[in-house]
């Protein structure tokens, strides 16, 4: 996870985490925790979640602008800095199959974990896998910066149609894609990083491009998150 002035929406994340960790007794959840500049009680809130739990973090001040949804090439540079310094937290990869990486303000249910390794477990082509991700509970996709499915003859609309059958256990190809909270192989996070393609992409496009090189992503259009604005 990346943070930064999340005190309002944090400890609902964090109680989701542990509603995780009660209901996959057999797995053990390590954390890594990127901080940056947050004014309010973010750090405090970290630090008392962490108490007791395999957890590496780091707390850093930039001073650097908080930039919200805008798109500009600044936000991108700052976020591959910040993405990658989260990554780096990671010195073991050894004993990992899967990897999370989840974004603040994402609402989740207790289920996903269980949804997104099936299909990882199903699909050995498959390298990571991506939500359907809601606006505030409507049917828009969240995080369209990230999303680049036209060049396996998606359109956003036939995505958007998919999803609105909540029974339809679609798997879409994305060429890119992040949605909020993403499953993908340790053995493939390990070598892949977030970088700039220009100031129409987010981080996440440089990082697909190397996700690919080890296999597929795919849009799982019946697992759900919810983007609280």
């Amino acid at each position: 996870m990346c943070v930064r002035n999340n005190e309002k929406s944090i400890k609902t994340t964090f109680s989701k985490l542990i509603a995780l960790e009660k209901k996959h007794v057999n797995i053990h959840f390590r954390y890594h925790i990127f901080e940056n500049d947050s004014i309010d009680n973010t750090r405090t809130y970290i630090m008392n979640f962490i108490e007791n739990r395999d957890a590496n973090i780091a707390l850093r001040q930039y001073r650097n602008n908080q930039w919200d949804n805008i798109k500009s090439i600044k936000r991108v540079e700052d976020m591959c800095i910040y993405r990658n310094n989260m990554k780096n937290l990671c010195t073991s990869w050894d004993n990992s199959d899967f990897s999370i990486i989840l974004d603040t303000d994402i609402e989740f249910d207790n289920d996903i974990l269980d949804e997104m390794m099936l299909i990882l477990y199903l699909y050995n082509n498959i390298a990571m896998v991506t939500p359907y991700g809601l606006v505030s509970g409507k049917n828009i996709y969240y995080d369209t910066f990230a999303l680049d499915l036209n060049c396996f003859g998606h359109p956003l609309h036939t995505l958007q149609k998919l999803a609105a059958n909540v029974n339809n256990n679609t798997l879409i190809q994305l060429k890119s894609g992040f949605s909020g909270f993403i499953m993908i192989r340790s053995s493939v996070l390990q070598h892949c990083n977030w970088g700039v393609s220009n100031y129409m992409c987010s981080e996440h496009n440089f990082f697909c491009s190397n996700v690919r090189k080890y296999g597929n992503i795919v849009c799982a259009t019946q697992i759900r998150v919810n983007w609280v604005k």
